[in-house]
């Protein structure tokens, strides 16, 4: 999706409800998935249910909202997008959830919760046969790919890939290999992997046994 077909998205002020007609449609038991995810935050201080929090993830994304600061912008912060939410999440909404509440949600999410949701996702997909014109020799292609995701000055989560360089700095990677379904020109990812320095993690755990062990 380009740019100029998100700004012609974001025109029309039906999308939200339009959206979950077609996830109703071929995703049907999602919104419950989203339900049942295991909430970590302390139930005294909640205003937004899990499933209202990745209902409003979703959908931004859907909007071409590809940032998590953008969902608090008033492209997609409007009261009839806030309107159509709280009737989709069944909470009386009178605003969206912040990005930050929302990211730190997705922070301590369970990893496994969330793949089930992902192989649903596309189970439900290729179930309903809307791909199978794309299949080749009867088959579907799948990609492996291994992407980029940050760079870092620091070593994030004592686990990151090193690269020295001649003038003797370091810099930190993060990398994440996927696989990935290629229908047309759609790419979905099935399942990823983060590539992680084991050295690097072993050694942080290892200090981590000593320091409790010193202070027991």
């Amino acid at each position: 999706m380009n740019r100029k077909m998100r700004r012609e998205l974001r025109k029309n002020k039906n999308l939200v409800k339009e959206l979950y007609s077609i996830i109703q449609k071929y995703l049907p038991k999602l919104l419950q998935k989203f339900e049942e995810l295991t909430d970590t935050r302390n139930q005294s201080y909640i205003t937004y249910s899990m499933k209202t929090i990745c209902v409003t993830r979703l959908f931004g994304l859907l909007c071409g909202l590809t940032t998590m600061a953008d969902i608090s912008k008033d492209i997609f912060n409007t009261d009839i997008c806030i309107e159509n939410l709280s009737t989709i999440c069944k909470q009386n909404l009178t605003e969206l959830p912040y990005w930050e509440t929302i990211q730190d949600v997705f922070i301590h999410m369970d990893l496994e919760e969330l793949r089930d949701i992902q192989k649903y996702i596309v189970k439900s997909l290729l179930r309903s046969k809307m791909f199978d014109k794309f299949k080749y020799n009867n088959s579907f292609q799948l990609l492996f790919d291994g992407t980029g995701l940050s760079n870092h000055d620091y070593n994030l989560n004592d686990n990151c890939l090193i690269r020295k360089h001649k003038d003797g700095k370091v810099s930190y990677y993060k990398y994440v290999l996927e696989c990935k379904l290629v229908v047309g020109n759609i790419v979905m990812s099935l399942d990823s992997e983060f590539i992680e320095n084991e050295s690097m993690l072993q050694n942080h755990k290892n200090k981590i046994v000593k320091l409790k062990l010193s202070s027991a």
